[in-house]
This record gives structure tokens, C-alpha cells and sequence, in this order.
């Protein structure tokens, strides 16, 4: 019973504390979180705050000014931590955003690497074809046979444009 009856002292007595602890997390979480300056709004804001509530509780009771104390140290701590913790939650997010940003980059450098690279293929089949078709052409009007088809392994085996190295280093 007296357990009880100390509870109920206790938690009317630290409900202010607590109601004012969680405003100024709450406050400071927002701020920090904020990409603009919210220190121009939210210190008028607080300072006016504690000065009416304080005014308001000293006048109601003249022995809590432990409890106006306290409050006023509770909302004063908890809004530096929760600016703090917002703070981080930028950081963070905008970190993450800016790895995202890479990778998506990176991702569309990759993509149009493939396509230029698929072209390239493409532009070279076509000249393949179209020199083949020339000397078989020539060949006709000289009364030879077309030439076969090479296999593909055979066409692969040819240099690359570039591939100087490739191409020496197989003559050797």
C-alpha cells in the first residue's frame, strides 16, 4: 500500500519531468533531422516555453521550484541529445542516398558500355557481310564458287582492333 501510495507521489511528480523530457526529444530529433536551420525557430520557441512554465509553476506552488528545476534540465538535455540523434539520422540518410546515387551512375555507365559495346559487334557483323558479299561477288564474275561460310570459332580467332599485342604475340 505505501508502495503504491509512493508510486502515485512519485509519478505525479515526474510526469511534468517526463512530458517536458519528451517534448524536447522530440523537438531536438526534428531539428536535427531538418536540412534547413531550425535553431532560429525552435530556441525562441523553447526559451518561451520554459519561461512561461516556469512562471506559470512558481506561481501555482511556491515549494516546487525543485520540480521547475528539473524540467527545465530535463527538457534542456533531452533536446541537445535528440538534436544530436537527428543530426545522425541526416548524416546517415544522406550518406546512403549519396551511395545510391553512385550506384546508380555506375549502373547506367555499365548499361550504355553494353549497348556500345552490342553496336560495335553489330557495325562489325555488317562489315563482315558485306566484305563477304563483295568477294563472293568478284569471285562469281570471274566464274569461281562462292566461298564457304567460316565456322565461328574461326572468326572469333581474328585480332580485334587494339588487340596489337593479341596479334603479335601470336605470330611469335
Amino acid at each position: 500500500m505505501l508502495v503504491a501510495f509512493l508510486l502515485v507521489v512519485i509519478s505525479s511528480q515526474l510526469l511534468p519531468i517526463f512530458a517536458l523530457a519528451l517534448l524536447g526529444t522530440a523537438t531536438g530529433v526534428l531539428a536535427g533531422l531538418s536540412r534547413e536551420s531550425a535553431i532560429g525557430a525552435v530556441v525562441p520557441a523553447v526559451l518561451s516555453l520554459v519561461g512561461g512554465l516556469s512562471i506559470y509553476l512558481l506561481g501555482l506552488k511556491k515549494g516546487d521550484s525543485k520540480l521547475v528545476n528539473g524540467a527545465v534540465v530535463a527538457l534542456s538535455i533531452s533536446l541537445i541529445l535528440g538534436t544530436f540523434w537527428g543530426a545522425m539520422m541526416r548524416s546517415f540518410a544522406e550518406r546512403d542516398h549519396a551511395n545510391w546515387q553512385v550506384d546508380m551512375e555506375r549502373s547506367k555507365i555499365l548499361w550504355k558500355t553494353q549497348q556500345e559495346r552490342e553496336n560495335v559487334s553489330l557495325a562489325r557483323r555488317k562489315l563482315e557481310a558485306l566484305d563477304e558479299d563483295a568477294l563472293n561477288t568478284f569471285r562469281r564474275k570471274l566464274g569461281l564458287p562462292p566461298l564457304p561460310p567460316l565456322p565461328a570459332s574461326a572468326a572469333k580467332a581474328e585480332p580485334v582492333d587494339g588487340d596489337s599485342e593479341a596479334a603479335t604475340s601470336k605470330k611469335k
